[in-house]
């Protein structure tokens, strides 16, 4: 079971910006919104998300590579219009994903004892 690179990068408006979710990611967006990621991430895949939770999950993966950006400095340079691009919703994902490791389809899980058998 292994990760692919985590790092994907995002272009909004004329901001580059490189992102990768760890487990203080996606605790940041946890505690930032009051629910849970998997909550928020079954909103994402319906393309349900507020712009609040954009934002909330959008910084959330900033932050590991550009830690001096603040909440507040990255919401005031994106303007509504840059979030419309669809492109940006499938890139989002795809960093989630990348960060999730990949199932490993010899592993099969006793459901009585919930150990791991092969």
């Amino acid at each position: 079971m292994g990760l692919m690179n985590p790092d994907r990068e995002i272009k909004i408006g004329d901001n580059t910006y490189t992102l990768r979710y760890t487990l203080d990611s996606l605790t940041s967006i946890e505690d930032r919104l009051g629910e849970s990621c998997v909550k928020v991430f079954t909103k994402m895949d319906k393309g349900k998300l507020t712009f609040k939770e954009l934002q909330a999950v959008l910084f959330a993966g900033i932050d590991v590579h550009h830690p001096g950006v603040t909440f507040k400095q990255f919401g005031q340079s994106i303007l509504p219009g840059h979030l419309v691009d669809g492109k940006l919703a499938e890139q989002l994902t795809e960093a989630i994903h990348a960060s999730m490791p990949k199932a490993d389809p010899d592993k099969k899980v006793n459901d009585d004892s919930g150990k791991t058998k092969r």
